[in-house]
């Protein structure tokens, strides 16, 4: 089977930034990277939009937060909900914990994006807002995000 994907050759390196609140507290993007992306599984294309920030714990160590979404490359702009299958997002932090590093994943269960994508001058914009719920561990509320970002990076795999 064979799978062909045409999209504007125009790329340039993304700029720009992504904010939100984490449980209330500030998350601006330290970098980002937005880029589309084929997923061999799912055989199907995304854009993926990655941002990071570092930041210290309360023992004053290095914490990696992350935000990412993912798009499916044909989604349309206006308001897509979590659920809908258009988009997918996650918070995450990397940080080093008694000598091992450590990463927790929380995986948005519900929320929405509100996109305005002109792909031909490469702009894209967005608002957004998403939960993790777990029963074990405090979940994660991502609030009042917005990102505005301008250009793509190179074609992944």
């Amino acid at each position: 089977m064979v799978t062909e994907f045409v999209f504007p050759s125009e790329e340039s390196p993304s700029s720009g930034s992504l904010r939100a609140n984490i449980n209330g507290v500030a998350f601006v993007s330290d970098g980002l990277n937005f880029a589309y992306d084929y997923h061999v599984p799912m055989r199907r294309m995304y854009l993926t939009l990655a941002a990071v920030q570092e930041a210290r714990n309360s023992q004053g160590k290095t914490v990696v937060k992350i935000i990412e979404v993912v798009f499916s490359a044909e989604i349309e702009n206006g308001r897509s909900d979590i659920v809908n299958g258009h988009v997918a997002a996650a918070y995450s932090t990397m940080e080093k914990v008694d000598g091992k590093s450590s990463t927790r994943i929380f995986n948005a269960d519900e929320g929405s994006f509100d996109i305005t994508f002109d792909r031909e001058k490469n702009i894209y914009k967005g608002k957004f807002h998403f939960q993790s719920k777990d029963a074990v561990h405090p979940g994660v509320l991502i609030s009042d995000g917005e990102f505005d970002i301008t250009g793509r990076d190179s074609f992944t795999i």
